[in-house]
């Protein structure tokens, strides 16, 4: 019957086939045990979704893993630009730098800095963090190839 309703599904998804006995389905959903509204149908999307049916409780059981209370640590930075070459500024107070801390930074380009997202762009900014010292900061380098001349904010996201 497996076979059959999988020959079927990649013929035309639009078949619908009778249920056929089995069991009625899930009476309740629930998440983290607070039951919620009943439909017809149930579907987990997304990396790390695991289901296990748990006989001994009559439940199946979901499980989303590499989700929720991570955290990530956010500062901006302005960094000068004077012409075509290598700039960089230090970032201070940063209690949450490690040795082994992961830091993404990218342009914050906004018109009051002069310098919006085409301007941006077009400049094409190479920018890096390093230099990390744990418990204070680190350096945020901006490669400036085609000589943009103003200050450039940047992001800086880190965990």
């Amino acid at each position: 019957m497996l076979s059959l309703l999988i020959a079927l599904s990649l013929v035309s998804p639009r078949i619908t086939l009778p249920s056929t006995g089995g069991g009625g389905g899930y009476a309740t959903v629930q998440d983290e045990t607070t039951p919620l509204t009943a439909r017809t149908k149930l579907n987990f999307t997304g990396a790390g979704v695991t289901c296990a049916d748990n006989a001994g409780t009559t439940t199946t059981d979901c499980t989303i893993s590499g989700g929720g209370a991570g955290s990530a640590n956010v500062v901006e930075a302005s960094v000068v630009l004077t012409g075509s070459g290598f700039f960089s500024t230090t970032v201070t107070g940063q209690t949450w730098v490690t040795g082994t801390s992961k830091v993404v930074c990218s342009p914050f380009a906004t018109t009051a800095d002069g310098l919006t997202v085409e301007v941006i762009t077009i400049a094409m900014l190479h920018i890096t963090a390093s230099n990390l010292v744990a418990g204070t900061g680190f350096n945020v380098n901006v490669m400036n190839p085609y000589g943009l001349a103003g200050t450039v904010r940047v992001h800086c996201t880190g965990a």
